[in-house]
């Protein structure tokens, strides 16, 4: 009942879809003609110039438009071919314009040849299945000034199991007969091949896009879908040259690629629905093979004929209602604007498959327009739709992305700067508190040690003025050289032994000790940190302090040199010297061993180490640091 329903709905989409033609004064619209019994007929060329004996004599009047309907006769096979002939008289009176012969259509498995006065004037090179059916025809007649011709020939030759049609035919002036065969050019020709061509652009280019984003299914999936669309829309607008490949090849291609259009789109449903029938999306595709399976074979056999050729489309009509059914259900339950579209579409092509269904079977009348080329039109629009949304959705995901990550960077930032500013603040801290208690450690040992030790020596009156002032002299060099190591340079080694020379020269002066430097051997040296820069300056002014005290030298000599990663401190002079073995062999509470361990201990923070030698009028004292390939020495 509801496929009545549907065939009953297009036989009146068809009346409507036939479009509106005027008759001007200057063109005249044949209704009726005449019409020969079917003789036999063949696929050969038609000759140029007929044969008194080759047109039937006997005629009877037809009402255009006219169908032979479809129907072997007994004894015919299903590829008899047979011939009708049509025939028409014109006023043969002369125009000042030029006079056209317009047919909206002619409709067969079969080719078609016009004559004017006997005279061939149009006849497509195409084969029978492929022979611009859907073209208008459109051949002029005379010249200006000339006669019309008398007598019009339209001669049909078909499958007699395939039936035929005839439109009405129009002859008149071309102006008054241009615009109608324009618009009908239009609609049935022109437009059709403009969606099907642009739909294929959109599909190369979706084909391009999937090449680069493989998980996106929706390109190729569109790709899929225009070019199936145009395989099967390539009958509607091929001209009347012969096809590229063959005749039945073309149609093997036709009937299948609307099989497999439809699957593409059920799929294509599924994936904007985002749903999975998977059990009817097998189904369709078993359909889909076990279709291109038998028409295959149909094909072999020179494809279907009689009316086999308009019953193979029925599962095709079918296949596309099961589909709409589908895409509502799943609709309704996920529910898109996207989704919708794509179900409208669906349904659009129930109707205009029952349509052109029902006029490739001759149920209609023949100067309607097939609808389903025309579809291609709204399907441009779905395409674009479908296409820009889905773009500019990307886009405006893209641009929601992008602004949550600014504002996930900005809190992560703020955090940054929050951790930072602690660790600073903690850094600064830690700093200080090394420095103070670095600072404090030496004013301890150092300043601090020596200045109790006056004040006990003074107290028990152990002290003249004389070394009550050269103490004193000794905590002032011990405070500079702590200021020195302070100072917000690069801590140069050379430089800071020129400072303890600048510091000690007066008290070697004092003590008659002449000073010699060597240095004319050594590069520029990394900058030792400000501890490290200490503990050399209290080596070195340790091993001064005890020449002056105790060697009885009038000579000191310095030496720095570098080589193999590392950089020496020598410090020679002439004195009395010392034994090396009882120093090292005495024990630890003596001020001469605490001394030596304390040298060795500042050596050893510096990453360094320390040796001497000594004997009478030569005493060597060497250090030995690493150079640093940073800004800081291990401690």
């Amino acid at each position: 009942m509801t496929l009545r329903l549907l065939i009953l709905i297009a036989v009146m989409f068809g009346g409507w879809s036939r479009p509106a033609e005027a008759s001007p004064p200057s063109a005249v619209q044949f209704t009726r003609a005449e019409l020969t019994q079917p003789t036999p007929g063949s696929y050969d060329e038609p000759p140029t110039q007929l044969a008194p004996d080759t047109v039937p004599t006997r005629w009877r009047s037809v009402t255009l438009p006219h169908v032979s309907p479809p129907g072997a006769r007994a004894g015919h096979d299903a590829n008899y071919v047979v011939s009708n002939w049509y025939r028409v008289y014109t006023r043969p009176q002369p125009s000042s314009q030029s006079t056209y012969l317009y047919i909206p259509r002619w409709q067969s498995t079969g080719k078609v040849a016009i004559y004017a006065d006997g005279k061939l004037v149009y006849a497509p090179r195409s084969g029978p299945n492929w022979n611009s059916f859907n073209i208008p025809v459109w051949v002029k007649l005379s010249a200006p000034s000339d006669p019309i011709p008398r007598e019009i020939l339209v001669n049909i030759n078909s499958r007699e199991a395939n039936g035929a049609r005839l439109s009405t035919l129009w002859v008149g002036d071309e102006a008054a007969l241009l615009p109608s065969y324009q618009l009908r050019k239009f609609i049935q020709v022109d437009a059709p091949k403009f969606s099907a061509t642009f739909l294929l652009l959109i599909g190369a280019v979706t084909a391009l896009i999937w090449f680069r984003k493989r998980n996106e299914p929706t390109y190729l999936l569109i790709f899929a879908v225009v070019v199936m669309e145009y395989i099967h829309s390539y009958e509607y607008f091929v001209d009347d040259a012969p096809t590229p490949i063959p005749d039945v090849v073309l149609q093997w291609l036709a009937i299948n690629s609307k099989a497999w259009y439809l699957t593409f789109s059920f799929l294509m449903i599924n994936h904007f629905l985002h749903v999975d029938f998977k059990k009817s999306k097998r189904i369709m595709l078993v359909f889909s093979i076990v279709y291109s399976v038998v028409t295959f074979g149909l094909m072999l056999r020179n494809l279907p004929s009689g009316q086999m050729l308009p019953n193979i489309w029925l599962p095709p009509v079918m296949q596309v209602v099961i589909i709409s059914i589908f895409g509502w259900i799943a609709w309704r339950r996920w529910p898109s604007w996207e989704g919708f579209l794509l179900c409208l579409f669906i349904s659009i092509l129930v109707p205009a498959g029952l349509h052109d269904l029902a006029k490739s079977k001759f149920l209609i009348n023949g100067e309607g327009v097939f609808l389903l080329p025309l579809v291609a039109v709204l399907q441009v629009g779905m395409f674009l739709y479908l296409i820009i949304s889905r773009h500019l959705r990307s886009l405006t995901e893209a641009e929601q992305a992008q602004s949550n990550l600014a504002i996930r960077l900005g809190e992560r930032e703020a955090e940054l700067a929050i951790i930072n500013q602690r660790l600073r603040d903690s850094d600064r801290r830690q700093t200080l508190e090394t420095e103070r208690q670095r600072l404090m450690r030496d004013m301890h040992d150092g300043i601090g040690s020596t200045l109790m030790g006056a004040l006990v020596a003074v107290e028990h009156g152990k002290l003249d003025d004389t070394e009550v002032v050269q103490l004193l002299r000794s905590c002032i060099d011990d405070l500079k050289l702590v200021i020195d190591s302070l100072e917000p340079g690069d801590n140069d080694l050379l430089l800071l032994l020129a400072t303890v020379r600048y510091r000690l020269e007066p008290r070697f002066e004092q003590a008659g000790i002449a000073l010699s430097w060597d240095v004319s051997t050594t590069k520029n040296l990394p900058p030792l940190p400000p501890e490290a820069a200490l503990h050399v300056l209290r080596m070195v002014q340790e091993i001064f302090t005890n020449i002056i005290k105790h060697a009885k030298a009038d000579h000191v000599r310095v030496a720095i040199t570098s080589a193999k990663g590392q950089v020496q401190v020598m410090i020679e002079d002439n004195g009395v010297g010392f034994a090396v073995a009882d120093q090292k062999s005495a024990k630890p509470s003596t001020a001469k061993s605490r001394g030596l361990a304390n040298l060795r201990a500042r050596a050893a923070a510096v990453g360094g180490d320390i040796s001497w030698t000594s004997q009478p009028r030569a005493t060597r004292f060497l250090l030995q640091l690493p150079i640093p390939h940073s800004s800081s020495l291990q401690k």
